[in-house]
């Protein structure tokens, strides 16, 4: 199983534009900022539009937001709204019990 053909499906970020109103709320995102749930999996340029709807003079940063948004992210919302997110926790449960039942061996890839 290649770890990287279960990650999101465009862009990291997209994760957070299931959670919008958490980010607004912590003050990430500008008030008002909204994005159609149902299209969270298709929109590209995610950074770009983080970028665009952050509070005025402030930008996205991966180094600085990324782990700050990525602990508002509400699991329950993500899995519900994300089709990437459903795929790499399946991929993480697989992982577990072939673990729990010693039928994997890791091998780096690099």
């Amino acid at each position: 199983m290649n770890l990287f053909s279960v990650l999101h499906k465009y862009e990291y970020e997209a994760w957070f534009l299931a959670n919008i109103d958490i980010l607004v709320q912590k003050g990430y995102l500008r008030q008002g900022a909204s994005y159609p749930s149902n299209k969270i999996e298709e929109k590209r340029g995610v950074k770009e539009w983080l970028n665009a709807n952050m509070p005025e003079g402030r930008r996205y940063r991966e180094t600085v937001n990324q782990l700050k948004m990525t602990r508002c992210i509400e699991f329950e919302r993500t899995h519900e709204l994300s089709r990437s997110f459903r795929r790499l926790e399946h991929a993480i449960a697989e992982l577990l019990h072939a673990i729990d039942n010693s039928t994997v061996t890791i091998t780096p890839s690099f």
